[in-house]
């Protein structure tokens, strides 16, 4: 049996971590977070306002508990201004289906 060992983490939103950065630059923001990149999304609604781009891994076939779809993340990052414009980084099953991708967004309205 391997050791395993209980970690506490504070989680905190990009929305609430983000004014105390004072990040002046145009962003990149790339989401990476094993399905729960639609609550990373939520929690930034602010910020997006400030991203030029975002880079999201996005799984076209359910992995995670409560995992959002690719249409869903689309809906919320159109919703915010942002454009897809591709993909990249995509991984193929053995059959040749797509497995998951990363999701690239423009923000039209920087």
């Amino acid at each position: 049996m391997a050791y395993q060992e209980v970690v506490e983490v504070s989680q905190v939103t990009l929305d609430y971590i983000t004014p105390s950065l004072n990040i002046k630059e145009d962003i990149l923001i790339k989401i990476d977070v094993q399905g729960y990149e639609y609550k990373v999304l939520e929690g930034a609604l602010s910020f997006l306002d400030s991203v030029l781009a975002c880079i999201v891994e996005v799984s076209m076939m359910p992995v995670y508990e409560d995992q959002a779809s690719f249409d869903m993340i689309y809906r919320l990052l159109v919703s915010k201004g942002f454009c897809f414009v591709g993909m990249i980084d995509q991984a193929k099953m053995p059959s040749g289906v797509v497995e998951y991708f990363d999701a690239v967004f423009i923000n039209k309205n920087r």
